[in-house]
């Protein structure tokens, strides 16, 4: 990657574009800032120190101008065209919002903090799981990849499923530590443990969820593709080179037209209906609370199933709220299609766990790995 303002090689992007270190602090710098009111069209022109400094400044500044930054005054950015979800952390919360709980569900999914001197990232969900990706992946751009307008979407390769799906557990922890303080605070003897089980057993639903979000956001074209991380994708005539690096003692042969299968159950159970109920982006900001909130995984600690029955009646009163705000009419009909959808999830969820222990069990894949 190169600097779009001075075309010097950088190997991170900052502020939401590629930009060097120099370039960004420029930008941030309140005379040079195109975003604020101290900018001027003779701001660069009238000093009277150095004319060659002034000409360099003046060039650096119509660059930095053409460029896409972050609104620092309004504490937001244009959305991604095809992915809106994952640009929402850069909105202002409203002051007085009646939905608190599925707003700070939908910046937990995706958040950025930024701060007078630098932009710093905090570990939730999109922003870990690319971050990690990419530490996996590095910048490849080879056969295959596709670009979409603020990120390089890689073909899935089976060396790198276990750990991008650790690195998913990990986001949706972090995510369920800043989207519900009942998640922080859990009264619990051994607390780590009772999140981590709360993780695990909703994870895959999740997974389920929001994979079949992205893959209709990102391909809605072409029902064959399944996402296995944030940045990686796997299509079904792609199978041969997702275990093209397995381990020799496993089948490939046998593991591949099973692996088929299990996608093609995937899209008949969960994404036919996902695109038939389209849901908005609130909508499955509810969905991804009520996954995590699962009671039937609560049933072993009495205190956890309180608080997630708690939850979801929280997040269930605010998606009532949300329909009267916006005006749906007779919204039963939307309520009842939006829970056959986690249903199916759950489903898909459950049969993707006894595909996996079948795999293990007949050494078609790793003995480590492991789906609850």
């Amino acid at each position: 990657m190169e600097c779009l303002i001075c075309s010097e090689p950088i190997n991170n992007s900052r502020l939401g574009v590629n930009s060097c270190r120099a370039c960004a602090a420029f930008f941030k710098t309140p005379n040079n800032c195109p975003y604020t009111d101290a900018m001027s069209p003779s701001s660069t022109v009238s000093s009277a120190s150095g004319e060659g400094m002034i000409v360099e400044k003046g060039i650096r500044r119509q660059r930095v101008e053409s460029v896409d930054w972050l609104d620092f005054g309004k504490f937001s950015r244009k959305p991604a065209k095809d992915f809106p979800l994952s640009n929402f952390f850069y909105e202002t919360e409203p002051s007085h919002s009646e939905t608190p709980l599925l707003n700070r569900i939908r910046k937990g999914y995706s958040r950025v903090n930024l701060a007078s001197s630098m932009v710093w990232l905090c570990s939730y969900m999109c922003v870990i799981r690319r971050c990690g990706e990419k530490s996996l992946t590095g910048d490849y751009s080879g056969d295959g990849a596709v670009r979409t307008e603020n990120m390089v979407l890689t073909p899935a390769s089976y060396s790198s499923f276990v750990q991008i799906h650790g690195i998913e557990r990990e986001a949706m922890l972090e995510s369920a530590n800043f989207s519900f303080e009942e998640f922080r605070n859990l009264k619990s003897s051994s607390k780590f443990k009772s999140q981590y089980h709360i993780i695990d057993r909703s994870l895959l639903v999740v997974d389920v969820l929001e994979s079949t979000y992205r893959a209709c956001q990102h391909f809605p074209d072409d029902p064959e593709v399944g996402f296995s991380g944030y940045t990686t994708f796997l299509r079904e005539c792609d199978l041969e080179s997702f275990f093209a690096n397995c381990p020799d003692e496993i089948d490939s042969t046998i593991i591949i037209r099973e692996f088929k299968r299990t996608l093609q159950r995937l899209s008949l159970i969960v994404r036919q209906l996902f695109e038939i109920i389209k849901p908005e982006d609130m909508e499955f900001v509810a969905l991804f609370g009520l996954a995590i909130w699962k009671e039937e995984n609560m049933k072993h600690d009495e205190d956890l199933l309180k608080v997630a029955s708690q939850m979801r009646t929280d997040i269930m009163r605010e998606l009532h709220i949300y329909y009267a705000k916006k005006g749906t009419p007779d919204y039963a009909n939307r309520l009842g299609s939006l829970f056959c959808l986690i249903m199916n999830c759950e489903d898909c969820a459950t049969l993707f766990a006894e595909d996996f222990q079948l795999f293990r069990l007949l050494r078609l894949w790793e003995s480590s790995f492991r789906l609850k």
